[in-house]
């Protein structure tokens, strides 16, 4: 049976299965683009790719590091523990992680303050 009203009282519900057409159609991930759901979705797709790209740069290091491929000091290993503690950092304030953000922000800093250091020992090597 439709033709009965539905909950937006412009859109017709079938009464068999109780579904209105935008809801419906939402439901079976035909949502229309740039409807929320879609925004939704993509956002989710960034973040997991932001969360994929940081935990591949974080372990890198790692696993150099470990092999004794990198030092601890080598500029490679802190950019990667940099970019990747940025990009977890990000997932971490999107999903309101607070024990994830504290450890990326100071991952990053940590990093960061490294990578400084470096560079200003580097320019004083260079002045002499």
């Amino acid at each position: 049976m439709t033709g009965t009203k539905g909950p937006y009282h412009s859109e017709k519900v079938d009464c068999q299965t109780g579904i209105d057409d935008r809801s419906g159609r939402e439901r079976r991930g035909e949502a229309r683009p740039g409807s929320l759901i879609v925004r939704q979705r993509r956002m989710q797709l960034i973040l997991q790719g932001f969360s994929l790209l940081g935990a591949i740069c974080i372990l890198v290091a790692f696993v150099a590091l470990q092999r004794r491929w990198w030092t601890s000091e080598a500029p490679t290993y802190l950019w990667c523990n940099l970019v990747g503690a940025v990009l977890l950092g990000v997932v971490a304030v999107a999903d309101r992680r607070i024990g994830f953000i504290i450890i990326e922000v100071v991952w990053a800093v940590v990093s960061l303050l490294a990578l400084i250091r470096m560079s200003r020992a580097n320019q004083v090597d260079h002045a002499s």
